[in-house]
């Protein structure tokens, strides 16, 4: 079975209590087509076994770093995950996990309609778990990052402005800057300090909490 996964993209905010009620979910009709080289067209495919629909975390993306000892990246779901189509199609709802980061998709299927893609068949596509619009904290003094990110200094634009003019303020005042410890992820999504997918920091999801000393 042909499929182009160029041709798939989408991006779902990172789930939790902290996204700012931005939809965390997204439902897909998919349709399952062959390319008949007899006919020269593309085939509906009517009967097409589901057998599994999986998430593959793709480690690297959406700011976080690769050497996570405990446990691994969380990543979407898709309910269901398994199933037969109907008239065509066959409809799935994918939920997103607590990171961002970019998620390998993958097919495994059987397609039962007579033709040249009978059989067994496994594709993939891949899709993103981002908190868009946040923008990296320039013209700040940043402590060392103590957990596996390359940068935890984003936020939303209005933060990241109200951020740079409380640290001039300060050293207007003082003579000496505050250090900006920790803000959000690029995609922002789960800012693990503690190298174990948890909590605390779950309320720098969406870019509007900055950590200074």
């Amino acid at each position: 079975m042909d499929f182009a996964p160029n041709d798939l993209s989408f991006i779902v905010n990172p789930a939790g209590p902290n996204t700012a009620a931005a939809p965390n979910t997204i439902t897909v009709n998919w349709r399952f087509l062959c390319y008949d080289f007899t006919q020269g067209r593309w085939v509906t495919q009517l009967n097409v076994t589901i057998h599994d629909v999986r998430q593959v975390r793709f480690e690297g993306t959406g700011g976080h770093l690769n050497q996570h000892p405990i446990g691994s990246k969380p990543v979407g779901r898709w309910t269901p995950n398994a199933g037969v189509t109907s008239a065509g199609s066959w409809q799935s709802t994918y939920a997103s996990g607590v990171a961002s980061g970019d998620e390998l998709i993958l097919f495994e299927t059987t397609v039962a309609d007579v033709g040249p893609c009978q059989g067994p068949a496994t594709f993939e596509a891949v899709n993103g778990v981002r908190f868009g619009g946040l923008v990296e904290i320039d013209g700040i003094v940043r402590g060392p990052i103590t957990s596996n990110h390359n940068s935890v200094f984003y936020a939303t634009p209005a933060v990241a402005t109200r951020t740079k003019a409380t640290s001039s303020f300060y050293r207007q005042l003082t003579g000496s800057p505050f250090i900006v410890t920790a803000a959000s992820l690029v995609f922002g999504g789960l800012n693990d300090i503690n190298f174990n997918w948890r909590p605390p920091h779950q309320t720098h999801g969406i870019g509007t909490d900055v950590d200074m000393d």
